[in-house]
């Protein structure tokens, strides 16, 4: 079956819905490498997607798969329904780092271009089949290393609303980053002050610029810890304690989550 390939510089992100990123819905895998091709394996299940993301089934529709690489972004149409099928991505140099967005594009006369859903941006994992997952949400999780923190560990400052700016003792981080402490010591806290200022900061999160700070903290309460924090399925409130309370309910569904080796945090510290 023939597939077109575009290049795309814009997209229209109005009102868009997300897709999960769920083996069950879709895979993508990287079969093999040469110097200037990658060759890649997509499985994907459209009416699953389009029922876990509730977008309308009559809607006129495409389903894309978009692979960015080197500021470019280079666009795959996936047919109709389901399939698992290979693409070759050609021009992209062995040593560039692939990102990938699966999107529903409305295809109807009035909104074509429209977003009407879309993943996180994802990067593959190397060496893991389709059992096992073979995708990851890409990092976001920047700290500035500072030396002007005096005593205090971290900070988290706010040049606008959905802007956080994460600080690090440079010392702290340097003697700390590799000991199993450092994980649990720090990343419940963090969350807690980043998401609560987020909540607290911005009325409402669907005005969020896609692709913010704000909007990748979102994409990992909405995604991996699955809090529905936008769109239909939203469970915010609109008082200010009524959010806090959803904050101690994402920090603790993060403390409870197993990260490593199976284990959550405090688990493998202890």
């Amino acid at each position: 079956m023939a597939v077109r390939t575009t290049f795309v510089d814009k997209w229209n992100y109005t009102n868009r819905k997300r897709i999960k990123q769920k083996p069950e819905l879709f895979i993508v895998e990287q079969v093999s490498r040469t110097p200037n091709t990658v060759n890649l394996r997509v499985q994907w299940d459209q009416a699953e997607i389009l029922k876990e993301s509730r977008v309308d089934p009559s809607i006129k529709r495409l389903l894309v798969l978009d692979v960015l690489f080197l500021g470019n972004t280079q666009r795959l149409e996936l047919p109709e329904g389901g399939a698992a099928e290979e693409f070759v991505i050609e021009e992209c140099p062995d040593n560039a780092i692939l990102e990938f967005r699966l999107k529903l594009v409305s295809n109807e006369e009035e909104t074509r271009g429209v977003l009407l859903a879309a993943t996180s941006p994802f990067k593959l994992k190397t060496g893991l089949g389709p059992n096992e997952g073979s995708f990851v949400t890409s990092g976001f999780f920047h700290p500035e290393l500072s030396d002007s923190l005096g005593s205090r560990i971290w900070a988290v400052t706010w040049p606008a609303p959905d802007a956080p700016v994460i600080s690090l003792n440079r010392s702290y981080f340097e003697k700390s980053k590799d000991k199993p402490y450092f994980a649990a010591h720090l990343f419940p806290e963090i969350l807690r002050a980043v998401i609560g200022g987020i909540l607290l900061r911005n009325d409402d999160l669907e005005v969020i610029e896609e692709q913010s700070a704000a909007d990748e903290w979102l994409n990992f309460v909405e995604q991996i810890l699955e809090f529905p924090l936008r769109g239909d399925d939203a469970e915010l409130e609109a008082g200010n304690e009524e959010r806090l309370e959803l904050v101690e309910k994402i920090v603790s569904a993060f403390a409870d989550r197993k990260w490593r080796n199976g284990n959550t945090l405090l688990e493998e510290l202890i």
